[in-house]
């Protein structure tokens, strides 16, 4: 008689989907090391200075979202901003994958992810990469599409891409708080960003 045998990360996999820690945590016998993530700002290539609240603000965005993930450890935003002044992005402040992965092994990080955005008219896109560390593959390179008042779908689109990628444990509770929440519009998270922005100033 044949007999399916569970691995640990399958069986992780499906308390972590399906309870909260609270309730899976006395099942699962090993807690499986965190992958950590690193995610840097975003180039602005619009040409438009306006939109630069947003080179951080989808970052922070991207950054909140995966924090609330249990198996991701995500790299704070002052540990970035510390090496950031140390590598000399030039003007363009563009981010190749040979730099995202030198990046990547200052910050302790497994992954990272690197990215543009443009936006023309009503229409807004997101172009990212996510770098493996280690050997400095690319896991993927993807291109978001939308409008202004879609972005916040848009962004979501590529924090589920990451979760879908890198496989990570993700309960059914947690994303259907995203599709519930968010700043749907372009022009409301550009506020978020300029109070970001001062907080951080302050």
């Amino acid at each position: 008689e044949y007999t399916s045998w569970l691995t640990i990360e399958q069986f992780e996999r499906y308390f972590r989907k399906n309870y909260t820690k609270d309730q899976y945590q006395h099942f699962i016998p090993v807690e499986l090391p965190n992958k950590t993530i690193a995610i840097t700002y975003f180039d602005n290539t619009s040409g438009d200075p306006s939109y630069d609240p947003l080179i951080k603000g989808l970052a922070d965005m991207l950054i909140s979202d995966l924090s609330g993930i249990e198996s991701v450890n995500m790299v704070e935003r002052e540990k970035l901003d510390a090496i950031l002044k140390e590598i000399d992005l030039g003007e363009s402040k563009f981010i190749d994958d040979a730099t995202a992965q030198k990046m990547g092994q200052g910050l302790g990080a497994q992954y990272i992810l690197t990215g543009s955005f443009i936006v023309m008219g009503d229409d807004f896109r997101i172009d990212a990469r996510l770098v493996n560390v280690g050997n400095g593959e690319i896991v993927f390179s993807k291109a978001v599409d939308g409008n202004k008042e879609s972005f916040f779908d848009i962004e979501k689109e590529l924090a589920k891409e990451i979760i879908s990628r890198l496989d990570l444990n993700v309960s059914n509770q947690l994303i259907q708080e995203w599709d519930k929440t968010g700043t749907k519009s372009l022009d409301a998270l550009d506020n978020f960003a300029d109070a970001n922005k001062f907080v951080a100033a302050s």
